[in-house]
């Protein structure tokens, strides 16, 4: 593979990990505002598992190479779809009375949350713990 080929070829991948990273966005969050960065890695993630799959599926071998245009999105959306699970969880999880009992202990002994502190000392401006309370 020669440089000029080389170059076209990383410029297909990035090209390509970011329209099925977008697609795969489109399709699970249309109303949320897109993270390039995210997307990107989604998309390049979502290629190759396409490829995985694909493999698995039309010649029955496992085999990790990127796929084309359609395994590369519905790859990705496989990817963000999993990807949204996971930060769903750890999101209930930072929620949860038990997690926040926890930290707001660890960070700031006896003076309630991090929240509280950042926003207290703005003027005109209540905290959402203190109004909560009331």
């Amino acid at each position: 593979m020669g440089p000029d080929t080389l170059f076209f070829f990383v410029i297909f991948v990035i090209v390509l990990g970011m329209g099925a990273g977008y697609a795969a966005h489109l399709v699970l969050e249309p109303h949320r505002r897109p993270k390039w960065s995210e997307l990107f890695v989604i998309g390049i993630i979502g290629s190759f598992v396409g490829g995985i799959l694909g493999g698995l599926i039309f010649s029955h071998t496992f085999e990790f190479h990127p796929s084309g245009i359609i395994g590369s999105v519905l790859g990705s959306i496989a990817v963000l779809y999993v990807y949204q699970l996971i930060k769903g969880k750890r999101h209930l999880i930072e929620e949860s009375p038990e997690h926040q009992a926890e930290h707001q202990g660890a960070a700031h002994p006896g003076s309630g949350s991090h929240h509280e502190t950042r926003h207290s000392n703005k003027p005109g401006r209540k905290n959402k713990q203190a109004r909560k309370k009331h």
